[in-house]
């Protein structure tokens, strides 16, 4: 992308004028290098934020800084009210809350979710069952792919 937007430059010769006016105004060249720092150094801490938290906190966290800005471009500027606005944001943030809400979810495995007893009362509800009405057992013991061993009994009514 550099070196494409380096040779259009160069052939229409935007460059050359650019290069031009940073050689006349210096100030006009430190302005371009500050906000070229700064912009290197917030790129760099929302890809580190996008890295360790993820897209849509992100996200939610530059539009809560937008609106930040917004709330206080109305104090320090007064101008006209809409709650248009206030509606907008809702509909901004409730979406960026749904998707971070539907992200987390995906990562909790689908069994832990539709079962509302864990084995060890199913395991004591089966195992209660066994002893009432069984004369002969064989013990067997089994792991799953979570790595959890558990006790089968295999029941054979005489």
């Amino acid at each position: 992308t550099f070196l494409a937007m380096a040779f259009i430059t160069l052939s229409n010769g935007t460059l050359f004028k650019f290069a031009k006016v940073m050689a006349q105004d210096h100030t006009i060249a430190l302005y371009f290098g500050v906000y070229t720092v700064l912009s290197y150094i917030s790129i760099s801490c929302y890809m580190t934020l996008v890295k360790r938290f993820g897209g849509v906190t992100a996200v939610l966290l530059t539009t809560a800084r937008k609106a930040m800005t917004l709330v206080l471009s109305f104090i320090l500027f007064p101008k006209g009210f809409s709650w248009l606005y206030v509606h907008g944001s809702l509909l901004v943030l409730g979406a960026c809350m749904v998707a971070s809400i539907f992200k987390k979810l995906e990562k909790v495995p689908f069994q832990s979710r539709k079962s509302d007893k864990d084995d060890s009362s199913n395991y004591r509800d089966n195992a209660s069952q066994d002893v009432e009405s069984s004369t002969h057992s064989d013990d067997q013991t089994s792991a799953d792919n979570s790595g959890v061993t558990r006790r089968v009994t295999a029941v054979q009514v005489v």
